[in-house]
Protein backbone atom coordinates (compact mmCIF):
# COMPACT_ATOMS: atom_id res chain seq x y z
CA UNK A 1 0.00 0.00 0.00
CA UNK A 2 3.02 2.32 0.03
CA UNK A 3 2.10 3.22 -3.56
CA UNK A 4 -0.93 5.12 -2.26
CA UNK A 5 -1.60 7.77 -4.95
CA UNK A 6 -1.92 10.70 -2.53
CA UNK A 7 1.34 9.97 -0.71
CA UNK A 8 3.45 13.15 -0.45
CA UNK A 9 1.52 15.00 -3.18
CA UNK A 10 0.75 17.85 -0.77
CA UNK A 11 2.57 19.72 1.96
CA UNK A 12 1.66 21.88 4.91
CA UNK A 13 3.32 25.12 3.88
CA UNK A 14 2.36 27.45 6.71
CA UNK A 15 0.83 27.57 10.17
CA UNK A 16 -0.66 30.28 12.36
CA UNK A 17 -1.61 30.50 16.04
CA UNK A 18 -3.44 33.29 17.87
CA UNK A 19 -3.74 33.01 21.62
CA UNK A 20 -4.44 30.90 23.48
CA UNK A 21 -6.27 33.03 26.04
CA UNK A 22 -8.24 32.29 29.17
CA UNK A 23 -10.59 34.92 27.82
CA UNK A 24 -10.44 37.72 25.27
CA UNK A 25 -12.70 40.45 23.93
CA UNK A 26 -12.01 39.76 20.26
CA UNK A 27 -14.49 38.13 17.92
CA UNK A 28 -14.12 34.66 16.43
CA UNK A 29 -13.80 36.34 13.02
CA UNK A 30 -10.94 38.57 14.15
CA UNK A 31 -9.09 35.60 15.65
CA UNK A 32 -9.58 33.49 12.52
CA UNK A 33 -8.42 36.27 10.19
CA UNK A 34 -5.19 36.73 12.13
CA UNK A 35 -4.47 32.98 12.26
CA UNK A 36 -4.95 32.58 8.50
CA UNK A 37 -2.86 35.67 7.77
CA UNK A 38 -0.09 34.20 9.91
CA UNK A 39 -0.30 30.88 8.05
CA UNK A 40 -0.11 32.54 4.63
CA UNK A 41 2.80 34.76 5.70
CA UNK A 42 4.54 31.73 7.19
CA UNK A 43 4.21 30.04 3.79
CA UNK A 44 5.44 33.14 1.96
CA UNK A 45 2.13 33.37 0.13
CA UNK A 46 -0.26 36.23 -0.53
CA UNK A 47 -3.45 35.44 1.37
CA UNK A 48 -5.41 36.19 -1.80
CA UNK A 49 -3.87 33.10 -3.40
CA UNK A 50 -5.94 30.95 -1.05
CA UNK A 51 -8.85 29.46 -2.97
CA UNK A 52 -10.04 26.79 -0.55
CA UNK A 53 -11.33 27.38 2.99
CA UNK A 54 -12.22 24.57 5.39
CA UNK A 55 -13.31 24.63 9.01
CA UNK A 56 -15.34 22.74 11.56
CA UNK A 57 -17.56 23.90 14.36
CA UNK A 58 -19.55 22.55 17.25
CA UNK A 59 -22.94 24.03 18.10
CA UNK A 60 -22.23 27.12 15.97
CA UNK A 61 -19.21 28.15 18.02
CA UNK A 62 -17.22 29.66 15.13
CA UNK A 63 -17.52 31.65 11.92
CA UNK A 64 -18.26 30.42 8.41
CA UNK A 65 -15.74 30.10 5.56
CA UNK A 66 -17.61 32.73 3.53
CA UNK A 67 -17.25 35.29 6.33
CA UNK A 68 -13.53 34.59 6.57
CA UNK A 69 -13.03 34.80 2.81
CA UNK A 70 -14.83 38.13 2.65
CA UNK A 71 -12.83 39.56 5.55
CA UNK A 72 -9.54 38.50 3.92
CA UNK A 73 -10.52 39.74 0.48
CA UNK A 74 -10.09 36.34 -1.14
CA UNK A 75 -11.19 37.01 -4.72
CA UNK A 76 -12.38 33.51 -5.60
CA UNK A 77 -13.17 30.64 -3.27
CA UNK A 78 -13.26 27.49 -5.37
CA UNK A 79 -13.80 25.20 -2.40
CA UNK A 80 -15.38 25.75 1.00
CA UNK A 81 -16.46 23.29 3.64
CA UNK A 82 -17.90 23.77 7.11
CA UNK A 83 -18.16 20.48 8.96
CA UNK A 84 -19.65 19.46 12.25
CA UNK A 85 -18.57 17.13 15.10
CA UNK A 86 -15.40 18.89 16.14
CA UNK A 87 -12.24 16.87 16.48
CA UNK A 88 -13.50 13.60 15.06
CA UNK A 89 -13.27 15.14 11.59
CA UNK A 90 -9.79 16.65 11.92
CA UNK A 91 -7.99 14.22 9.62
CA UNK A 92 -10.99 14.12 7.30
CA UNK A 93 -10.69 17.84 6.59
CA UNK A 94 -6.97 17.52 5.92
CA UNK A 95 -7.81 14.69 3.52
CA UNK A 96 -10.40 16.83 1.74
CA UNK A 97 -7.80 19.56 1.27
CA UNK A 98 -5.35 17.06 -0.23
CA UNK A 99 -7.94 15.48 -2.52
CA UNK A 100 -9.19 18.88 -3.69
CA UNK A 101 -5.68 20.00 -4.62
CA UNK A 102 -4.82 16.68 -6.25
CA UNK A 103 -7.90 16.71 -8.49
CA UNK A 104 -7.60 20.40 -9.37
CA UNK A 105 -10.58 21.82 -7.47
CA UNK A 106 -8.31 24.19 -5.54
CA UNK A 107 -4.64 25.12 -5.34
CA UNK A 108 -4.12 26.47 -1.83
CA UNK A 109 -6.43 25.33 0.96
CA UNK A 110 -6.46 26.67 4.50
CA UNK A 111 -7.91 24.71 7.40
CA UNK A 112 -8.74 26.82 10.45
CA UNK A 113 -10.36 26.59 13.86
CA UNK A 114 -11.51 29.69 15.71
CA UNK A 115 -13.50 29.58 18.95
CA UNK A 116 -14.07 31.24 22.29
CA UNK A 117 -14.70 28.25 24.49
CA UNK A 118 -13.66 30.12 27.60
CA UNK A 119 -15.62 33.35 27.26
CA UNK A 120 -17.98 32.68 24.35
CA UNK A 121 -21.45 31.25 24.07
CA UNK A 122 -20.50 27.58 23.74
CA UNK A 123 -18.52 25.88 26.51
CA UNK A 124 -17.43 22.27 26.93
CA UNK A 125 -19.58 21.61 29.97
CA UNK A 126 -22.65 23.24 28.47
CA UNK A 127 -23.94 26.64 27.43
CA UNK A 128 -26.14 27.29 30.44
CA UNK A 129 -29.23 26.19 28.52
CA UNK A 130 -31.31 23.22 29.57
CA UNK A 131 -30.16 19.85 28.25
CA UNK A 132 -31.89 18.25 25.28
CA UNK A 133 -34.48 15.71 26.40
CA UNK A 134 -35.89 14.47 23.11
CA UNK A 135 -35.42 10.98 21.71
CA UNK A 136 -32.78 8.91 23.45
CA UNK A 137 -31.83 11.85 25.66
CA UNK A 138 -35.02 11.45 27.73
CA UNK A 139 -33.66 8.23 29.17
CA UNK A 140 -30.19 9.65 29.91
CA UNK A 141 -30.41 13.26 31.08
CA UNK A 142 -32.46 12.50 34.24
CA UNK A 143 -29.64 10.19 35.36
CA UNK A 144 -26.93 12.80 34.84
CA UNK A 145 -25.79 11.93 31.30
CA UNK A 146 -26.12 15.51 30.21
CA UNK A 147 -22.75 16.95 29.20
CA UNK A 148 -19.28 16.34 27.83
CA UNK A 149 -18.01 14.99 31.15
CA UNK A 150 -20.73 12.52 32.05
CA UNK A 151 -21.12 11.21 28.50
CA UNK A 152 -17.49 10.03 28.29
CA UNK A 153 -16.81 8.84 31.83
CA UNK A 154 -18.54 5.44 31.32
CA UNK A 155 -15.88 4.54 28.73
CA UNK A 156 -13.21 4.97 31.38
CA UNK A 157 -15.13 2.91 33.93
CA UNK A 158 -15.54 0.14 31.37
CA UNK A 159 -11.83 0.26 30.46
CA UNK A 160 -10.94 0.01 34.15
CA UNK A 161 -13.27 -2.95 34.59
CA UNK A 162 -11.98 -4.85 31.56
CA UNK A 163 -8.25 -4.21 31.87
CA UNK A 164 -7.47 -3.02 35.38
CA UNK A 165 -6.70 0.52 34.21
CA UNK A 166 -6.12 2.76 37.22
CA UNK A 167 -6.84 6.35 38.07
CA UNK A 168 -3.09 6.84 38.31
CA UNK A 169 -2.81 5.85 34.64
CA UNK A 170 -5.16 8.70 33.73
CA UNK A 171 -3.04 10.88 35.98
CA UNK A 172 0.11 9.96 34.06
CA UNK A 173 -1.49 11.31 30.89
CA UNK A 174 -2.52 14.55 32.60
CA UNK A 175 0.90 15.06 34.21
CA UNK A 176 2.62 14.60 30.85
CA UNK A 177 0.32 17.16 29.23
CA UNK A 178 0.86 19.83 31.87
CA UNK A 179 4.61 19.23 32.01
CA UNK A 180 4.79 19.86 28.27
CA UNK A 181 2.49 22.88 28.48
CA UNK A 182 4.91 24.45 30.95
CA UNK A 183 7.34 24.82 28.02
CA UNK A 184 4.78 26.24 25.59
CA UNK A 185 4.18 29.97 25.44
CA UNK A 186 0.83 29.45 23.72
CA UNK A 187 -0.56 26.98 26.26
CA UNK A 188 -3.48 28.16 28.35
CA UNK A 189 -2.30 25.65 30.97
CA UNK A 190 1.23 27.05 31.21
CA UNK A 191 2.08 27.53 34.88
CA UNK A 192 -1.06 25.70 35.91
CA UNK A 193 -2.09 22.12 36.56
CA UNK A 194 -0.73 19.26 38.70
CA UNK A 195 3.00 18.71 39.01
CA UNK A 196 2.92 15.49 41.01
CA UNK A 197 0.69 12.42 41.15
CA UNK A 198 -0.30 13.39 44.68
CA UNK A 199 -1.57 16.77 43.43
CA UNK A 200 -3.49 15.02 40.69
CA UNK A 201 -5.07 12.49 43.05
CA UNK A 202 -6.11 15.23 45.47
CA UNK A 203 -8.08 17.10 42.78
CA UNK A 204 -11.88 16.77 42.70
CA UNK A 205 -13.82 14.48 40.41
CA UNK A 206 -15.87 15.98 37.60
CA UNK A 207 -17.34 12.63 36.57
CA UNK A 208 -15.78 9.51 38.05
CA UNK A 209 -13.06 8.47 37.32
CA UNK A 210 -12.21 11.74 35.58
CA UNK A 211 -10.83 14.57 37.71
CA UNK A 212 -10.53 18.26 36.91
CA UNK A 213 -7.24 17.71 35.02
CA UNK A 214 -8.56 14.91 32.82
CA UNK A 215 -10.53 17.08 30.39
CA UNK A 216 -9.49 19.47 27.66
CA UNK A 217 -8.86 23.08 28.72
CA UNK A 218 -11.28 25.68 27.49
CA UNK A 219 -9.58 28.61 25.77
CA UNK A 220 -10.17 31.49 23.37
CA UNK A 221 -8.10 31.68 20.20
CA UNK A 222 -7.56 30.39 16.70
CA UNK A 223 -5.16 28.31 14.67
CA UNK A 224 -4.75 27.50 10.99
CA UNK A 225 -2.59 25.55 8.58
CA UNK A 226 -2.17 25.98 4.83
CA UNK A 227 -2.04 23.01 2.44
CA UNK A 228 -0.63 23.28 -1.07
CA UNK A 229 0.99 21.11 -3.73
CA UNK A 230 4.37 19.50 -3.06
CA UNK A 231 5.84 21.30 -6.09
CA UNK A 232 6.05 24.41 -3.92
CA UNK A 233 8.29 22.74 -1.32
CA UNK A 234 11.46 24.48 -2.49
CA UNK A 235 9.94 27.95 -2.22
CA UNK A 236 9.15 27.84 1.49
CA UNK A 237 10.78 29.73 4.34
CA UNK A 238 10.84 26.57 6.45
CA UNK A 239 11.16 22.83 5.89
CA UNK A 240 8.27 21.45 3.87
CA UNK A 241 6.10 19.08 5.88
CA UNK A 242 4.71 16.36 3.63
CA UNK A 243 1.32 14.75 4.11
CA UNK A 244 2.49 11.18 3.65
CA UNK A 245 -0.59 9.24 4.71
CA UNK A 246 -4.21 9.77 5.69
CA UNK A 247 -6.91 7.37 6.85
CA UNK A 248 -10.22 7.42 8.65
CA UNK A 249 -12.93 5.07 9.85
CA UNK A 250 -15.95 4.70 12.06
CA UNK A 251 -16.39 1.82 14.47
CA UNK A 252 -19.05 -0.87 13.93
CA UNK A 253 -21.28 1.06 16.37
CA UNK A 254 -21.08 4.72 15.33
CA UNK A 255 -24.54 5.68 16.54
CA UNK A 256 -24.99 9.38 17.26
CA UNK A 257 -28.12 10.88 18.70
CA UNK A 258 -28.81 14.25 20.24
CA UNK A 259 -25.93 16.33 21.58
CA UNK A 260 -23.69 13.44 22.60
CA UNK A 261 -22.58 10.06 21.29
CA UNK A 262 -24.44 7.00 22.51
CA UNK A 263 -23.69 3.41 21.64
CA UNK A 264 -23.77 -0.06 23.07
CA UNK A 265 -21.43 -0.08 26.07
CA UNK A 266 -21.58 -3.85 26.01
CA UNK A 267 -19.76 -3.89 22.66
CA UNK A 268 -16.06 -3.37 22.07
CA UNK A 269 -16.28 0.04 20.40
CA UNK A 270 -16.66 1.87 23.70
CA UNK A 271 -13.20 0.77 24.86
CA UNK A 272 -11.53 0.49 21.46
CA UNK A 273 -12.16 3.67 19.47
CA UNK A 274 -11.87 4.27 15.74
CA UNK A 275 -8.04 4.26 15.67
CA UNK A 276 -8.12 0.47 15.81
CA UNK A 277 -10.05 0.49 12.53
CA UNK A 278 -7.96 2.94 10.49
CA UNK A 279 -4.49 2.15 11.86
CA UNK A 280 -3.49 -0.45 9.26
CA UNK A 281 -4.54 1.83 6.40
CA UNK A 282 -2.64 4.71 7.94
CA UNK A 283 0.65 2.87 8.33
CA UNK A 284 0.20 0.85 5.15
CA UNK A 285 -0.33 3.90 2.95
CA UNK A 286 2.83 5.46 4.38
CA UNK A 287 4.81 2.24 4.06
CA UNK A 288 5.86 2.67 7.68
CA UNK A 289 5.78 0.83 10.98
CA UNK A 290 5.12 2.04 14.52
CA UNK A 291 8.84 2.27 15.22
CA UNK A 292 9.19 4.95 12.51
CA UNK A 293 7.11 7.46 14.46
CA UNK A 294 9.18 10.08 16.28
CA UNK A 295 6.38 12.07 17.91
CA UNK A 296 2.62 11.52 18.27
CA UNK A 297 -0.06 14.18 18.53
CA UNK A 298 -3.17 12.40 19.77
CA UNK A 299 -6.59 13.92 20.28
CA UNK A 300 -7.10 14.18 24.02
CA UNK A 301 -10.52 15.60 24.82
CA UNK A 302 -10.04 13.47 27.92
CA UNK A 303 -7.08 11.54 29.29
CA UNK A 304 -8.50 8.09 28.46
CA UNK A 305 -8.43 8.90 24.73
CA UNK A 306 -4.62 8.86 24.81
CA UNK A 307 -4.64 5.36 26.28
CA UNK A 308 -7.25 4.13 23.80
CA UNK A 309 -5.40 5.54 20.79
CA UNK A 310 -2.04 4.12 21.84
CA UNK A 311 -3.74 0.73 22.00
CA UNK A 312 -5.78 1.13 18.84
CA UNK A 313 -2.85 2.41 16.80
CA UNK A 314 -0.79 -0.59 17.87
CA UNK A 315 1.88 1.03 20.03
CA UNK A 316 0.84 -1.39 22.76
CA UNK A 317 -1.73 -4.16 23.16
CA UNK A 318 -5.30 -3.41 24.16
CA UNK A 319 -5.37 -3.19 27.91
CA UNK A 320 -1.69 -2.27 28.17
CA UNK A 321 -2.17 1.44 27.53
CA UNK A 322 -2.33 2.35 31.21
CA UNK A 323 1.00 0.75 32.17
CA UNK A 324 2.51 2.13 28.93
CA UNK A 325 1.78 5.76 29.83
CA UNK A 326 2.76 5.19 33.47
CA UNK A 327 6.17 3.87 32.38
CA UNK A 328 7.20 7.29 31.10
CA UNK A 329 7.12 6.13 27.46
CA UNK A 330 5.08 9.16 26.36
CA UNK A 331 7.41 11.78 27.86
CA UNK A 332 9.45 14.13 25.68
CA UNK A 333 12.50 11.87 25.99
CA UNK A 334 10.52 8.63 26.14
CA UNK A 335 9.91 5.87 23.63
CA UNK A 336 7.06 7.80 21.97
CA UNK A 337 6.75 11.49 22.92
CA UNK A 338 3.05 12.35 23.01
CA UNK A 339 1.40 15.79 22.82
CA UNK A 340 4.55 17.79 23.28
CA UNK A 341 2.59 21.06 23.22
CA UNK A 342 0.39 20.03 26.13
CA UNK A 343 -2.34 18.81 23.81
CA UNK A 344 -5.99 19.67 24.22
CA UNK A 345 -5.71 18.91 27.92
CA UNK A 346 -3.25 21.71 28.64
CA UNK A 347 -2.54 23.77 25.51
CA UNK A 348 -6.16 24.45 24.64
CA UNK A 349 -9.26 22.83 23.20
CA UNK A 350 -9.20 23.67 19.50
CA UNK A 351 -10.45 20.28 18.35
CA UNK A 352 -7.07 19.08 17.12
CA UNK A 353 -6.03 21.77 14.65
CA UNK A 354 -3.49 22.92 17.21
CA UNK A 355 -2.12 19.36 17.31
CA UNK A 356 -1.41 19.57 13.58
CA UNK A 357 0.43 22.86 14.12
CA UNK A 358 2.54 21.26 16.85
CA UNK A 359 3.41 18.36 14.52
CA UNK A 360 4.63 20.89 11.96
CA UNK A 361 6.72 22.72 14.58
CA UNK A 362 8.31 19.46 15.71
CA UNK A 363 9.18 18.38 12.16
CA UNK A 364 10.59 21.80 11.29
CA UNK A 365 12.69 21.72 14.45
CA UNK A 366 11.19 24.98 15.70
CA UNK A 367 9.45 23.75 18.87
CA UNK A 368 12.00 25.30 21.22
CA UNK A 369 12.33 23.79 24.70
CA UNK A 370 9.80 21.08 23.92
CA UNK A 371 11.58 19.97 20.73
CA UNK A 372 11.95 16.21 20.21
CA UNK A 373 15.49 15.55 18.96
CA UNK A 374 15.77 14.66 15.25
CA UNK A 375 12.00 14.40 14.74
CA UNK A 376 11.28 13.51 11.11
CA UNK A 377 8.00 11.59 11.29
CA UNK A 378 4.90 12.73 13.21
CA UNK A 379 1.59 10.98 13.68
CA UNK A 380 -1.63 12.92 14.21
CA UNK A 381 -4.69 11.02 15.35
CA UNK A 382 -8.25 11.95 16.23
CA UNK A 383 -9.24 8.34 16.72
CA UNK A 384 -10.07 7.92 20.39
CA UNK A 385 -13.81 8.23 19.97
CA UNK A 386 -16.18 5.48 18.97
CA UNK A 387 -18.29 7.44 16.52
CA UNK A 388 -15.40 7.80 14.08
CA UNK A 389 -12.08 9.50 13.52
CA UNK A 390 -8.94 9.55 11.45
CA UNK A 391 -5.23 10.10 11.36
CA UNK A 392 -2.32 11.46 9.35
CA UNK A 393 1.37 10.75 9.09
CA UNK A 394 3.48 13.83 8.37
CA UNK A 395 7.15 13.76 7.34
CA UNK A 396 10.09 15.90 6.34
CA UNK A 397 12.65 14.93 3.72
Amino acid sequence: MSSWPLKDVCIIAGIGTVGYFRRCDRTELSLAVEAVLQASQDAGMDVKEIDGVITYQYNNDSIRPQELAQALGIPRMRLWIENYLGGTVGAELMAIAVMAIHCGMAKNVVVYRSAKHRSGRVRIGGSGASADTGGLEQFLVPYGWANFFTSTAPEAVRHMYEFGTKEEHLGSVALNAYANAALNEHAVGKGWGPKTMAEYMESPYLAYPFRRWDFASEADGACAYLVTGAEHARNLRHKAVYITSLAQSATPEPMHAGRFAHYDYGGNSAIEGSAAYFAEDLFGRAGMSRSDIDVALLYDANSLEIIKQLEGLGFCKQGDGGPFVASGAIGRTGQLPVNTSGGLLAEGYFHGTNLVNEAVEQLRGTAGARQVKDAEVALYSCGGGSTGGGGAILTVK
